[in-house]
Order: C-alpha cells, then sequence, then structure tokens
C-alpha cells in the first residue's frame, strides 16, 4: 500500500477507537437512540424518570458496559418500563442546595406526567440514559438554565446555545443568579466544609497564612472563581466574583495558584 494511503487509513482508525476527551460517560459513546415516553418521576431538577412503551429500542448499559470496552447493544423493550433520564448538558443545584427543590419544581411544572421526546448519546457509569428532553417542541435543558435554575455543565458540554443561555441568565441575576455566591453542584458534591449559602467551600490551606506583608490572614472560605482568559482568580466578596467568564472553579487559593492563575488585583488580600 501507498505510504500516504497507509497514514490515512492508520489516522481513520484512531480517530474511530480513541475516546473524545470530557464526555465523562463512557470510553465509546453510544449510537444516537430517539425515543418518547411520560415523566413519571422528577427526581432533581435534571434527573427524571420516563415510562417507555413496549418495542421502544433503547441503549442498554451495565456498569461494567459503562466502563468497559464497547457499546453495548441495543433492544426492544420487551414491556413498559421506566428509565432514568439525566438531561444533558446541564447541572442543577442539589436538593441540599439553594434553588435545588426549585430547580426540581421547575422540571415537574414542564414535564411530569407528560409525553416528551428523548434524544440519547450515551450511557453514564449509574446506567441512567443522558441525553436532551423536548416537550412541545421546548428543550428541557436549555427551558432550565435560561431560568437561572442550572449551570452549563461545561466539562462535559460545549453547547454554545447553553453557554449564551447562563450569561444572559447570569448577566439578569435570574434564579441562583441572584444569590451573592452561587456555589456550583460539584464543588458541592466535594462536601468540603460548609458555606454560608447552603453550598460547599473549602478553606484557603491548613492553618493560617501571611499576607505580602507578613501579617497573619484569615483561611479563605468559599470556592474561588477564576477568569481562563486573563488567568486571574476571584475570592468570595471580591467585586467580580460572578463575572461572567469565570468559569473555572477552584476549591482552595493554593489550588488556583497551582493552576497558573493570579489573584485579581481588586481583592488582593492585605
Amino acid at each position: 500500500m501507498h505510504p500516504a494511503r497507509c497514514a490515512l487509513h492508520l489516522a481513520l482508525l484512531l480517530i474511530a477507537v480513541i475516546p473524545l476527551r470530557g464526555t465523562g460517560v463512557s470510553p465509546v459513546a453510544a449510537p444516537v437512540t430517539r425515543f418518547t415516553g411520560k415523566v413519571v418521576a422528577v427526581h432533581d431538577g435534571d434527573t427524571i424518570s420516563v415510562l417507555v412503551p413496549a418495542g421502544t429500542v433503547l441503549p442498554r448499559g451495565t456498569r461494567e458496559e459503562v466502563r468497559g470496552t464497547g457499546v453495548s447493544p441495543v433492544k426492544p423493550a420487551s414491556s413498559p418500563l421506566a428509565v432514568k433520564v439525566r438531561l444533558e448538558g446541564i447541572d442543577c443545584p442539589e436538593l441540599a442546595q439553594p434553588y435545588g427543590k426549585v430547580a426540581k419544581l421547575f422540571t415537574s411544572e414542564h414535564v411530569f406526567g407528560r409525553q416528551v421526546q428523548v434524544t440519547s448519546t450515551a450511557v453514564d457509569r449509574y446506567g441512567r440514559i443522558v441525553g436532551r428532553v423536548t416537550v412541545d417542541g421546548r428543550d428541557l435543558s436549555e427551558a432550565i438554565v435560561s431560568a437561572g435554575l442550572a449551570w452549563h455543565y461545561t466539562e462535559y458540554s460545549r453547547d454554545l446555545t447553553l453557554d449564551a443561555l447562563e450569561r444572559a441568565a447570569r448577566a439578569s441575576r435570574r434564579g441562583l443568579w441572584a444569590e451573592k455566591n452561587p456555589v456550583p453542584p460539584w464543588v458541592f458534591r466535594r462536601g468540603v466544609g460548609t458555606g454560608a449559602s447552603g453550598g460547599s467551600a473549602a478553606s484557603g490551606g491548613s492553618g493560617a497564612s501571611t499576607s505580602g506583608r507578613g501579617l497573619p490572614v484569615a483561611p479563605v472560605t468559599g470556592p474561588l472563581h477564576g477568569n481562563p482568559s486573563s488567568r486571574l482568580f476571584h475570592e468570595p466578596g471580591c467585586p467580580n466574583y460572578n463575572c461572567k467568564n469565570c468559569t473555572a472553579v477552584f476549591a482552595t487559593r493554593e489550588q488556583a495558584l497551582a493552576a497558573g492563575y493570579k489573584p485579581a488585583g481588586d481583592c488582593r488580600r492585605r
């Protein structure tokens, strides 16, 4: 075979087998599956149960298949069954967080007891279908983010529409963005300390640190927000703590510094 053609075949093979980074679901994403069903439970703002009729083709995945070497086969459901669906692209506050129950109520009011369309592209490590849900032609993930009741889950999603909707909700201080320092649920789930707003926080390190003048300062509490463009981070209480471009979150000051970020000039520690 001609060397150039051989190189092309090798490149295509690598594209086919190398997993996409940032999916967080499986080394090989499942084929797109579309189905319709009735929402019979709302577990929280971004997780629902959908009852699908017999004969519905579903992605069939076990914990081993999700972690393992390939895409699980699909087969028609032999009888009506309920499946959990995790809304793709967003992360709502946990129920124990501010606005967590509000997000659940919002989702319930929009889809509980109604027929929805699910477009699934993956099964997560818990065996849940990950997909977009639409009702009456409206995308549920987009509706929740627009209402200010979820973050665009940028670790796993590059959806430009969700990104724009979150920015608009932040700017208008809708929903959870009315909070002074809303704690992202992925930070809350790490369970590092407790914050004043009911979310998770983290200390700025063990023991007291010192300022540039050698004076002791109290440890910082609360997650720090970083701007990937300016490489600056903001501590809770800083004027630009909730800037629209501050999408990086650090549990401690040390983490931010280790990642190459510097403290913003408008909130330097004294």
